[in-house]
């Protein structure tokens, strides 16, 4: 899950003193298959662009389409009350909470992963 470096939710909701809620979708790994390209040039073009380029295909074969049939399970968690801070709002504010959600998150899905078939024994690992 690529989250490590991604913190602008975090500070929007300290700017409205907004709840932040942890949310986890077991399933959605089998709805659509993917190609990632490789090579030296791949690697190029995304490090210009700011992404990799991933093909996704659903039902059919269809790109973008209509996903695969697949049981889907979203799990959500207990909010977490962040301060209403406007525009006062510092880096460590960001870093505090964003961890706190990271930590709500991991719980959440080791909480919820046993009665997932391909989940019982993988670990969520955040990027």
């Amino acid at each position: 899950l690529y989250l490590r470096h991604r913190k602008g939710f975090i500070k929007i909701a300290l700017e409205l003193g907004t709840p932040i809620v942890p949310v986890f979708t077991f399933g959605l790994d089998g709805s659509y298959a993917y190609h990632v390209p490789r090579g030296e040039m791949i690697l190029r073009l995304s490090r210009t662009m700011g992404f990799l380029p991933v093909f996704f295909w659903g039902r059919w074969g269809v790109p973008l389409g209509i996903p695969r049939p697949q049981q889907i399970t979203v799990v959500v968690g207990k909010p977490i009350e962040v301060p209403y801070l406007g525009d006062n709002i510092s880096r460590e504010d960001v870093d505090k909470y964003h961890s706190i959600y990271i930590e709500k998150l991991e719980a959440l899905f080791e909480q919820h992963k046993a009665g997932k078939e391909l989940y019982c024994d993988r670990k969520l690992k955040i990027l």
